[in-house]
């Protein structure tokens, strides 16, 4: 394996996407973006992390966007369950929860796979790439580090 690229691809999507799950508000998800980079930079047949790296920003924005969706069908569920409290019934806590965690588990699935699926696709075109979008997407991961120092240094709110 390669622990390094591993801890440094997982910390730099942490730092990128530090803002709070709070209210109506949910930032990229860093997890599945950091999966998605390392699946694809990681194994036989992986690609380097600089072309990786959009790839973990598209699985990252697509689950915050789906996650979203089911959130907002998870309010119906809580209708249903308090509906059935005032009813003098069991609220069917405990399956309405295994459903909706299963619903989130085949989510973050999906689109983990669909990110191993390309792969091969993105490891036969990455070689005949442009070289400005070589370059580009180098000095962007280059960058990368710093810009997440500073999205530390703002949710810490440490001024100069």
């Amino acid at each position: 394996g390669q622990p390094a690229l591993g801890m440094g691809l997982g910390a730099l999507w942490e730092l990128l996407s530090l803002d709070a799950p709070i209210g109506g508000y949910l930032p990229i998800n860093a997890t599945v973006a950091a999966g998605a980079c390392l699946l694809m930079a990681l194994g036989d047949g992986a690609v380097s992390p600089e072309a990786a790296f959009p790839f973990g920003v598209a699985a990252g924005w697509s689950h915050r966007f789906l996650e979203s969706f089911l959130r907002d069908r998870r309010a119906a569920c809580a209708a249903r369950c308090e509906r059935r409290l005032a009813l003098g019934g069991a609220p069917g806590f405990g399956q309405t929860a295994a459903i909706e965690l299963a619903k989130q588990a085949f989510m973050t699935f999906c689109i983990l796979a669909a990110a191993l699926m390309f792969r091969p696709s993105l490891a036969a075109a990455w070689p005949g790439a442009p070289e400005s979008v070589r370059g580009a997407l180098s000095f962007g991961m280059s960058m990368s580090p710093w810009i997440g120092v500073v999205a530390l240094a703002h949710a810490l709110r440490v001024t100069a």
